[in-house]
């Protein structure tokens, strides 16, 4: 229901990047250029990528890439077009079934910690442990090598598997839209348990949650914590 998907983030200290060129018009060129590649890419116009691009600022290219590929993309051009450009990666979580079982999955924060539902509850076994490594930068901090040495090796976080059935699961979350909006209710909610096992397999609510969507945030009473 929920997954995590590998992320590329553009970020740049212009000077790092136009000072490539010697006239103001190669270097607003360029800045076109790299604009009109990284738009498509990083959701956001070629304009407003083109003004970050000329200012003063260390700035954030648009949003992280997560489509593999895109990243492969950029990590084609790190060395070429976007010599200069800090390509940083990174993860974020992933809700693919959209809405489904929201309320119970809960959401994460900008730093991809758990802050409700069961990505807050079991935060210590998804988490997993960063790892370190070196990288060799030149002295205006452009990467000058693919090579890296590591220093501690990542731990990654474990998978967690639900006895949510996600047939079932889709009824439940059917029905309970349907009597939320037959009563005009404020919320409606159910669960369906098999007696034998104990097993919850389906637990939904309305209004829901969509994790994917950072305007869809809860509302109070809505989120199992």
């Amino acid at each position: 229901l929920t997954c995590s998907v590998e992320t590329l983030q553009a970020e740049v200290l212009p000077r790092n990047v136009l000072s490539r060129r010697k006239t103001s018009g190669e270097r607003a060129r360029l800045a076109r250029d790299i604009a009109r590649f990284l738009g498509p890419l990083v959701d956001r116009p070629a304009e407003d990528l083109a003004k970050r691009l000329t200012g003063e600022r260390w700035t954030i290219l648009g949003e992280p890439v997560q489509d593999p590929d895109g990243i492969a993309t950029l990590e084609q051009e790190a060395r070429k077009l976007l010599y200069g450009v800090d390509l940083k990666a990174g993860w974020a979580r992933r809700a693919p079934w959209g809405a489904s079982a929201g309320n119970l999955l809960g959401y994460v924060d900008h730093s991809g910690t758990g802050v409700s539902g069961l990505e807050q509850g079991l935060q210590a076994w998804l988490s997993g442990v960063d790892g370190t490594a070196e990288v060799r930068r030149d002295h205006k901090g452009r990467r000058v090598s693919d090579e890296l040495m590591v220093c501690q090796a990542p731990v990654p976080g474990l998978d967690v598997t639900l006895t949510l059935d996600a047939t079932i699961q889709q009824m439940v979350e059917e029905e309970c839209l349907a009597a939320w909006r037959a009563h005009e209710a404020a919320s409606t909610m159910a669960v369906v348990v098999e007696v034998a096992t104990g097993d919850v397999l389906a637990m939904a609510s309305v209004p829901g949650l969509n994790a994917d969507d950072t305007a869809d945030r809860p509302r109070d009473g809505s989120l199992v914590r």
